[in-house]
């Protein structure tokens, strides 16, 4: 997709649109799509024909939630949701054990999840700074654009330790798994 924007290939909302229809089957699909059928894998066992009723009324409870924060502060809103997206993605696909030094652990989560929201800002500050403007007031969307293009260096830092913890790790023991993490790290940078 970078490459592609660069070119200009991807200039109108249309070609967007298109692309995102033909990667969406290999890239996958939204998150919340699954919700129901894992909640369900978790709820039945243990509460039979009530999982479904407990969980809709939960799920509408934090939805209603979510919604209700939005609408009383929309950028403590927006700042919490970024910080959860940059744990999630940092958290996900660590795969990290405890023998691992806590610092690289940390740096392994600042890397992944900082990346993801990092670069774009960097990258394309005013197309970021254009979709948080639909969500909080601009002169805060222009603030937070930059505020997370300063941070691409620290995710850069951060990601480059990473790299080298598994670069020592691979060249001490020559296994599959350290030079998997490095080959994923520098294709998610």
């Amino acid at each position: 997709t970078f490459l592609l924007s660069t070119t200009g290939m991807l200039e109108s909302n249309e070609r967007q649109l298109i692309l995102l229809a033909i990667l969406l089957p290999f890239v996958g699909i939204p998150h919340g799509a699954l919700d129901y059928k894992i909640a369900q894998d978790m709820l039945q066992p243990k509460l039979d024909k009530l999982w479904s009723v407990t969980f809709l009324t939960g799920y509408l409870i934090m939805m209603a939630a979510v919604l209700l924060a939005w609408q009383v502060n929309p950028s403590g809103s927006l700042a919490a949701f970024l910080c959860i997206t940059a744990f999630h993605f940092g958290t996900g696909d660590t795969l990290t054990t405890f023998r691992t030094p806590v610092g690289i652990r940390v740096a392994d989560v600042i890397g992944r999840g900082g990346t993801v929201l990092t670069f774009p800002a960097f990258f394309f500050p005013e197309d970021v700074a254009l979709l948080f403007s639909y969500l909080i007031a601009e002169s805060d969307a222009l603030l937070f654009t930059r505020c997370l293009g300063l941070m691409a260096s620290l995710a850069v830092l951060a990601m480059l330790c990473s790299i080298g913890w598994y670069m020592l790790r691979y060249s001490r023991y020559r296994d599959n798994i350290n030079l998997s993490r490095i080959l994923e790290l520098i294709a998610l940078m």
